[in-house]
C-alpha cells in the first residue's frame, strides 16, 4: 500500500486525518478476510484490516466504548464521505512543537499517561475534549443503538476473539508521551 503524500514520517508534514463514526459496521461480504492486530503488547487500540490486501479498515480502542470507531480516510477512502477539515487535534504532546506550529491552529489535547488527565498543548488542564467526547458519545448512543450491522467487538468474536489478535511488535516513536513517561522525561 502506497503512503499518501505528507504522511510518511511521523513528526513531519501533517499529522494523519482521523474520523469517528457510529460503532457498528455493516458486512455485506469478506467477513473471512479481516484481520485484527495490536501494535505491540499493551496496546490498547485494536486495528480491523482487510487480510487480502492489508488496507486498515477501522480502529476500537476501549475508551470508545463500543460506540464509535475511527477510520482514516487518508488510506481507506470512504464511499460518500465528503473532504472533511479537522476540528481538533489528538495526542499533540507526541508531535514536535516545532512541526505542530506550523499546522493551521486548532484545539489541541493530549491524555496524560498516567494520571488521565486531558491536557491542553501547553500542558495545562483542560476539560474541553473530555466534554466535547462525552457530548458525542451521548450523540452517538441513540444511533448505534438503532443501527444494523455489528460492533467491534461481535466483528472480533465471530473471526475468533481476542486469541486472533495479532501483536505487530512495532516499536514505540522516540516522540510518544507513553514512552517520555515511562522514561520519567514527561
Amino acid at each position: 500500500m502506497e503512503i499518501p503524500e505528507g504522511l510518511g514520517q511521523h513528526g513531519e508534514g501533517k499529522p494523519l486525518l482521523a474520523q469517528y463514526l457510529p460503532g457498528k459496521m455493516r458486512v455485506l461480504s469478506g467477513a473471512q478476510h479481516l484481520s485484527f492486530s495490536k501494535l505491540r503488547d499493551g496496546a490498547r487500540s485494536t486495528q480491523c484490516s482487510c487480510s487480502v490486501c492489508d488496507s486498515l479498515l477501522f480502529v476500537d480502542n476501549p475508551s470508545y466504548e463500543g460506540l464509535i470507531c475511527a477510520v482514516f480516510p487518508e488510506f481507506c477512502p470512504i464511499a460518500n464521505n465528503a473532504d472533511v477539515e479537522p476540528a481538533f487535534r489528538v495526542q499533540v504532546n507526541d508531535w514536535p512543537a516545532a512541526e505542530r506550529a506550523k499546522l493551521q491552529p486548532l484545539p489541541s489535547y493530549w491524555k496524560h499517561p498516567e494520571t488521565g488527565d486531558y491536557l491542553d498543548e501547553d500542558g495545562k488542564p483542560d476539560t474541553g475534549f473530555k466534554d466535547m467526547r462525552e457530548a458525542f458519545l451521548d450523540t452517538v448512543k441513540p444511533v448505534v443503538a438503532a443501527a444494523e450491522g455489528l460492533t467491534f467487538a461481535e466483528l472480533l468474536a465471530s473471526a475468533g476473539g481476542d486469541d486472533t489478535i495479532q501483536v505487530l511488535g512495532l516499536p514505540e516513536l522516540p516522540a510518544s508521551s507513553q514512552l517520555r513517561h515511562s522514561a520519567g522525561k514527561l
